[in-house]
């Protein structure tokens, strides 16, 4: 049963406040995982822990982008080359082209 305190509103009126309610404790209380935005080294070594399969896959696909500009150039410093563009369109002959006879529609 919660406790009762009596609050005076005025001098002939007598309000109860509840005191330990749902509605104060409620903000009050900590869930068990921490909240990225107040402490992300903490949460961070929370999610490792508790779930290792979603923090890695961030930290992997951040390491993407991340990594762009820096890996271009130590591939071609170990001499790996870019290749070819592959083509798109197809060469056509300068000379005339041949009637093709046979393939009547």
């Amino acid at each position: 049963m919660p406790q009762l305190q009596l609050a005076a509103w005025s001098s002939s009126t007598l309000y109860p406040t509840i005191l330990n309610s749902r509605r104060y404790t409620q903000s009050r209380t900590m869930s068990a995982a921490p909240v990225f935005w107040s402490t992300p080294l903490r949460y961070c070594r929370w999610a490792a822990r508790e779930r290792p399969a979603l923090f890695w896959s961030v930290i992997v696909g951040a390491a993407g982008p991340a990594l762009m500009p820096i890996v271009p150039p130590i591939r071609h410093y170990f001499g790996d080359v870019d290749p070819a563009p592959v083509p798109v369109t197809y060469p056509v002959p300068n000379g005339p082209r041949k009637q093709l006879t046979g393939y009547d529609d």
